[in-house]
């Protein structure tokens, strides 16, 4: 049965909200999850690369004084320190909105780096969102793309997806869909054990109508992080929109018991509400017809 016009306009106005299958009869069905069992759980490592944190920003310095302070280090520093310094001031640019001006210096920075590609692929990764926040998304795809080159060539795979989950991000909010598949369908060859890279998917193909293979996405997602509640929020919309409200309520339930789920627990909860009012108006309309169906 498919989802009703009331809970689909609701749905669909979380398009981004994102996450494991609650289908019963999945295999990777990771959800309801009791707090021992999570708990239990080792946590996922992420990923390590050390950039000289030599930057006064959120340290109650206005942005203007870090970026002079920055600009005097980069011309009295050398080495990393220079990088670090040279990636400080793009940050305190960025801070001040002047985003062409980030753009160019993380370039820079990136350029210092040049036989470091792990920090070459952090730096330009921070270039493509000063690229895509001023506007130019091409040149920011470009940014992104020899950032996860850089990555590669560094043997950080999980940064890769990273790095490709962010670029589909931003070239759908481009509108430009079929660079967003392309974005995400290289990335799950390259890091397929990025699980925002199926995540990313999941939505996507749900987005585009295609719920049999958004649930196949979401089922890889879960299994990679079944824990972050944006993978059961999406697992939820999914099942909700294929007609599947039992498995729907089992992951948004699962969301609202998580002690850390922020905004995703009450978008749930939300979720939750507006399928319990359908199921009540359901079971009305079923009761009326009964009566009337007697009365004849």
């Amino acid at each position: 049965m498919p989802a009703t016009p009331v809970l689909t306009s609701l749905l669909i106005a979380a398009m981004m909200q994102v996450g494991p299958n609650p289908d019963p009869d999945s295999v990777t069905n990771a959800i309801p999850r009791s707090p021992r069992e999570a708990s239990a759980e080792p946590a996922r490592p992420q990923p390590t690369v050390s950039i000289v944190p030599a930057c006064p920003l959120g340290e109650g310095v206005e942005p203007a004084e870090v970026a002079r302070i920055a600009q005097q280090r980069v011309q009295l520093s050398s080495g990393r320190d220079r990088i670090g310094a040279m990636q400080c001031l793009a940050m305190a640019e960025a801070e001040l909105g002047a985003w062409d001006d980030a753009a160019a210096h993380f370039l820079a920075a990136r350029d210092l780096a040049g036989e470091m590609p792990e920090w070459q692929a952090r730096i330009g990764s921070q270039r493509g969102h000063a690229l895509a926040e001023a506007g130019r998304i091409r040149d920011a795809r470009s940014a992104f793309e020899a950032a996860i080159a850089d990555a590669m060539l560094a043997g950080d795979a999980i940064t890769a997806g990273q790095i490709a989950a962010d670029q589909s991000i931003i070239e759908v909010g481009a509108g430009d869909m079929a660079a967003a598949n392309r974005t995400l369908s290289a990335a799950r060859e390259r890091s397929p054990g990025e699980y925002r890279v199926w995540l990313l998917s999941a939505t996507l193909a749900r987005r585009e109508g295609d719920l049999s293979t958004a649930q196949q996405f979401i089922e890889t997602a879960a299994t990679l992080n079944a824990l972050d509640p944006e993978v059961g929020l999406e697992a939820g919309v999914i099942a909700a929109l294929a007609g599947r409200y039992d498995a729907a309520r089992a992951s948004f339930r699962s969301v609202v018991a998580q002690p850390h789920a922020g905004a995703a627990a009450k978008t749930a909860q939300d979720y939750l509400d507006q399928l319990g009012q359908e199921e009540e108006e359901e079971a009305e309309g079923t009761a009326g017809n009964i009566g009337e169906d007697g009365a004849k």
